[in-house]
């Protein structure tokens, strides 16, 4: 993903910042938890747009869940603890609809959550920006990987590269032995030796 850029997913009414996990830790620790409030808003929000697209509840009102994490502390935190866990667990349920293999696993963000909130929250990100690139949202380059595959002679090529185009890796340490192109004599070496 490229972080910092935002997409429109389908049927959605506004755009989505897809942000980068590392950036949401280090704000959060730099601005003392306000960036983590923020972040906690606007992942709200974009969960309930999301939800709203699809047809599903992940998320009706987001400033009262903003609401409870602000002023959550006079109720023993209580209200509080309900909002992460319902934000964590609409992660988990846009990561179904947008038909992601791998799943948030509750159990570590739990403990990521007690022992250094940071990286709760750049674990949540990371596993919020699965189900958008499951939307199609913005994937660095040209979303293939570059696979090895082998050639005719055995020799390995690449294909589904920048160009598209399958060429031969050229390496002697890469091609395997009797399958390169004959040696041409140089120079130096006469022939046969």
């Amino acid at each position: 993903m490229a972080y910092g850029d935002t997409f429109h997913p389908a049927g959605t009414s506004r755009d989505v910042k897809v942000r980068g996990p590392i950036w949401v830790a280090v704000f959060s620790l730099v601005t003392l938890g306000i960036y983590g409030i923020y972040w906690f808003y606007a992942t709200a929000k974009d969960l309930s747009e999301y939800g709203k697209a699809k047809g599903y509840d992940l998320g009706q009102n987001p400033t009262m869940s903003l609401m409870a994490i602000l002023f959550g502390w006079i109720l023993l935190a209580i209200p509080t603890i309900i909002a992460v866990y319902r934000l964590f667990k609409r992660i988990q349920q846009a990561q179904r609809l947008a038909g992601s293999s791998e799943q948030l696993n509750g159990w570590l963000t739990l403990v990521l959550l007690l022992v250094f909130s940071p990286a709760g929250y750049a674990y949540g990100q990371s596993e919020l920006n699965k189900a958008w690139a499951g939307e199609g949202g913005p994937v660095e380059g040209d979303g293939e990987p570059q696979r090895l595959e082998t050639g005719p002679s055995g020799g390995s090529t690449m294909t589904g590269g920048p160009s598209g185009t399958s060429t031969s890796s050229g390496d002697p340490l890469t091609e395997p032995v009797g399958t390169g192109s004959p040696e041409a004599p140089s120079p130096e070496r006469p022939a046969g030796q």
